[in-house]
């Protein structure tokens, strides 16, 4: 439902939508709710560990992300025929082998059966945004500096920082969450000066 627009309005009127708008809010869970739909209805299987991004026939996998589908599988006559069923239903766009999905490089090394994510490039767009590309690894710790001698961070600066690392501990690296989310109960206490 929507209100329409000043140039359209004849009185208190609400427009019921027959289709989502692209950019309402709505538009791209009813675009998702679509697919995942109809590949279950081809038979699709969601895996009950992440529900809401893999579903899988045989030895065809789909990672679905709003708009956009990732196939996979050891035999291509079946994603072929998978892509030919959803060509039937929707529009598709094809590019052929994927060297990037979402913020991943993915590298496909058929002779060993390999296939290789990682999000270099990623962690060195947040190294470069936030000015840490000339910062060196150290092996050992260092002791906490007092407060008085520490260098100044705004707050906005810290929560963009740590999110950036919660994006990349959600992906790939598991074990930056722990500490990433100790940074970030201590950001209520962030003094503003």
């Amino acid at each position: 439902f929507m209100i329409p627009p000043l140039c359209y309005r004849q009185s208190e009127e609400i427009w019921k939508l027959k289709k989502s708008i692209y950019s309402l809010k709505q538009a791209s869970w009813n675009w998702k709710r679509t697919f995942v739909t109809f590949l279950i209805s081809i038979g699709f299987k969601r895996f009950s560990t992440v529900k809401c991004i893999i579903f899988c026939r045989g030895s065809v996998f789909v990672v679905v992300y709003v708009d956009v589908a990732l196939l996979a599988g050891s035999n291509m006559k079946d994603i072929d025929a998978t892509v030919n069923e959803v060509e039937e239903k929707f529009s598709v766009f094809e590019i052929g082998n994927p060297d990037r999905f979402l913020s991943f490089a993915i590298k496909c090394d058929r002779s060993h059966k390999l296939i290789c994510l990682n999000q270099t490039d990623y962690v060195d767009s947040i190294l470069d945004r936030f000015h840490l590309a000339v910062v060196k690894p150290c092996d050992e710790l260092f002791e906490f500096v007092p407060e008085e001698q520490s260098p100044r961070m705004e707050k906005r600066e810290i929560e963009q920082k740590l999110r950036a690392l919660q994006c990349l501990a959600c992906r790939t690296w598991p074990d930056l969450s722990y500490i990433v989310g100790r940074l970030a109960q201590e950001i209520p206490n962030v003094n503003e000066n």
